[in-house]
């Protein structure tokens, strides 16, 4: 059988993408570091006598926003209208900070574009785990979900994961867990610490790396490596409750 009959035969069909890559705006820090040093968005913002704050504060009235506060104001920067509007010293460093933004998410959205071609279904994206998880919203077949999830950060990357395995505890078909990253090495190297936090068999678990977002052969190679590992998780979902089960016995 190729890829799609496993997956198919599998039963692995709802996936869900946790990654913070998948935003599509920017945080009010991220449009400060592509600011002028000497003249910040924020500062900009809390300045209500700066001209371009007023003049923000009259676009962003203009088109139904928001502007009492300066996270009103930043907020109203969402509205593509009031952005196109904005003065330059507002609008460039945020889209600078949004096209950064889209191009780290590019890696992910070319694995999401694999899987919905293998699964033949669209993935559900989010780009924060929740905090609670309950049935049926969060029952899936597969977790695809960044190491460092929040903030270049994996601190809240097990407790996430634990919470949705502890929820498909009694669901007839495991639910399959892939940690994507674009530092292979950090991830392996923290294996360990991972597997004694969540408790759960190796069997269900696949690290992969993300795609270089450069041209050439790299993306074909990334794809391979996903196939065969998602080929592998297909193929070993039934045996992994039956397999845990025998471990805790």
């Amino acid at each position: 059988m190729d890829i799609k009959e496993l997956i198919q035969d599998a039963s692995i069909r709802r996936v869900l993408f946790v990654d913070d890559d998948l935003r599509d705006r920017p945080t009010l820090r991220e449009v400060d570091l592509a600011s002028h040093p000497s003249h910040l968005v924020s500062d900009i913002l809390r300045d209500a006598d700066d001209d371009d704050t007023e003049e923000l504060i009259s676009i962003a009235s203009e088109h139904g926003a928001k502007s009492g506060n300066e996270n009103e104001l930043f907020d109203s920067l969402h509205k593509p209208q009031v952005l196109a509007a904005a003065p330059d010293s507002i609008r460039v460093p945020y889209e600078t900070a949004r096209d950064k933004i889209k191009d780290a998410g590019a890696p992910v959205r070319k694995i999401i574009e694999w899987v919905k071609e293998w699964t033949g279904h669209d993935p559900v994206l989010r780009t924060v785990p929740s905090a609670t998880v309950q049935a049926p919203a969060d029952i899936f077949d597969l977790l695809v979900i960044d190491y460092y999830l929040v903030g270049d950060s994996e601190a809240e990357t097990a407790p996430y994961i634990r919470r949705m395995l502890d929820l498909h505890e009694k669901e007839d078909k495991p639910l399959l867990v892939v940690l994507m990253t674009s530092n292979g090495g950090g991830v392996v190297a923290n294996m360990q610490t991972i597997k004694t936090d969540i408790s759960r068999s190796s069997a269900r678990f696949r690290i992969l790396e993300k795609p270089s977002p450069a041209p050439g052969n790299g993306g074909l190679i990334a794809k391979e490596r996903w196939a065969q590992a998602l080929t592998q998780l297909a193929t070993q979902r039934r045996l992994i409750i039956p397999m845990e089960n025998f471990v805790r016995a």
